[in-house]
């Protein structure tokens, strides 16, 4: 994600009755429903010492669920802690109708909305006490700032931790696609440039370019190996956005061990190991959504073999 311009994301506010329709990459900035934060006092004299100890300051509040911590020092010697349960705000995410692939930072809203004592938004108000974000209960009325648009805010450098990968793959797994759409990207990435670069000026330097790749002298020829590289980068996009739909899927258990993914002709082959034979059904179901797939079992072994 970090090959995205950062002004050129939209920013949105989510809290728990969020909804949005979306068609782009949004950064998020969490409502302090979706995280918990204390002020604390700590001898130490940086955030790194501090985080050593901010776990056991939200016993006394936290669930057993798996939180995630936060430190930013305000003063000397004094912290601004926070925990959050990344899987809270996944299922807040979801819940707001936006696909966790669209997502390209998670922000507090205690850094992001700091200019703004007390706020409206979405028949909600949220306001500072204390310096902290707190929302407000509903028979609370105080006077609200007028916001911009959310849309129009900068994030700062404070982002939320969030792993923003499926969980069913395994490292090796994953280190070999990330490889993969690395390559592809690079490939596609260095023949969009030479297309924008080259063939706009194919007439001006024609002759320096023929003798320079010795290619043939025939436009027809010419005009053949441009068409076919095309459809080259067209075979690797569809590959790219195959793998980016495969991977925006969520296995409910670990009954399900994915063992490789190929691709070879026009076809990439997916092969996992179960004994839940309702999983791979739900697998099934997902994959022959947007393409056409056949499946293949032996013993345990189920290969999926989907046709771009």
């Amino acid at each position: 994600m970090s090959l995205f311009q950062k002004d050129n994301i939209k920013s949105i506010f989510l809290h728990k009755d969020s909804n949005f329709t979306l068609d782009e990459y949004v950064n998020i900035i969490l409502s302090s429903e979706l995280y918990w934060v204390r002020e604390f006092s700590i001898p130490v004299t940086n955030e790194k010492e501090a985080f050593k100890f901010v776990g056991s300051f939200f016993e006394d509040i936290l669930d057993d669920k798996e939180y995630k911590y936060f430190v930013e020092k305000i003063d000397d010697k004094k912290f601004l802690c926070f925990a959050y349960s990344e899987s809270d705000i996944k299922e807040a995410i979801k819940k707001a109708n936006i696909n966790i692939s669209q997502v390209v930072n998670v922000y507090f809203g205690q850094f992001e909305l700091k200019d703004f004592k007390s706020f409206e938004i979405d028949n909600k108000t949220f306001s500072f006490q204390n310096s902290i974000l707190v929302k407000l209960p509903k028979n609370i009325e105080i006077t609200t700032q007028e916001m911009p648009s959310i849309e129009d805010l900068k994030p700062s450098n404070k982002k939320v931790k969030l792993d923003l990968y499926p969980k069913w793959l395994s490292g090796k797994t994953l280190y070999s696609i990330c490889v993969l759409l690395f390559l592809v990207s690079m490939v596609n990435f260095a023949q969009i440039y030479s297309y924008n670069h080259d063939i706009s000026k194919l007439d001006e330097n024609k002759s320096l370019l023929k003798k320079r790749y010795q290619l043939p002298s025939s436009n027809i020829q010419l005009k053949a190996i441009v068409k076919k590289e095309l459809k080259s980068y067209q075979e690797k996009n569809s590959l790219k956005e195959a793998l980016s739909y495969l991977l925006s899927y969520k296995k409910e258990d670990n009954s399900v061990e994915f063992v490789s993914v190929e691709y070879s002709m026009k076809q990439i082959n997916i092969k996992l190991t179960t004994k839940n034979k309702k999983q791979v059904d739900k697998i099934n179901k997902y994959i022959t959504k947007k393409y056409k797939v056949t499946m293949q079992k032996e013993n345990l072994d189920y290969t999926f073999k989907v046709v771009l």
